[in-house]
């Protein structure tokens, strides 16, 4: 895995995209981590490809936190918590990568709109969870609460693809 640090001035430093460029020949997983007032949708290309996360934001250090822990191939993710330190008050709030019994709504709309992508009917299960910026597992379970919209299949690597059964039928 390749975790990018993007900050307004890394991201226009010539190496960042070369050494982002020889993880994605060898199929490491990118991770554009951005910092210092810089936000996902402020990555150029090809970086803006790549699911984003902040680190000035909870959310974007629990996303974080799951896709290393997956990466790492740890089979759950472990308890932490991702509050700013500055606004603890001792009674930090945990948190745990897919702890809730059903998908959380912002992932699928995320997937579904992955989905709907007209230049693509199917999509693996991989670039889904990226786009969600979530695990595969996390992924899979969102797209099976909702099985009736989506059709999961096998692409021709042997990998686990999905699509719309309104595009992909059944």
């Amino acid at each position: 895995m390749l975790l990018i640090l993007c900050s307004e001035q890394s991201v226009q430093r010539p190496w960042v995209n070369f050494e982002a460029g020889a993880a994605w020949m060898i199929e490491k997983p990118i991770v554009p981590v951005c910092y210092k007032g810089m936000k996902p949708s402020q990555l150029p290309m090809p970086l803006s490809t790549r699911q984003g996360v902040s680190l000035e934001s909870a959310e974007g250090r629990r996303r974080l936190h799951v896709r290393i822990a997956e990466a790492a191939g740890v089979p759950r993710v472990p308890e932490c918590s991702f509050r700013d330190p500055a606004e603890s008050n001792g009674t930090d709030v945990v948190a745990v990568g897919a702890a809730a019994s059903h998908s959380d709504p912002q992932v699928w709309k995320l997937i579904h709109s992955a989905l709907s992508d007209h230049e693509f009917k199917w999509r693996s299960i991989e670039r889904l969870a990226s786009v969600a910026g979530v695990s595969e597992e996390e992924a899979t379970k969102a797209i099976r609460d909702h099985s009736g919209e989506v059709r999961m299949s096998r692409g021709k690597g042997g990998s686990t693809i999905a699509g719309l059964r309104s595009r992909v039928g059944d």
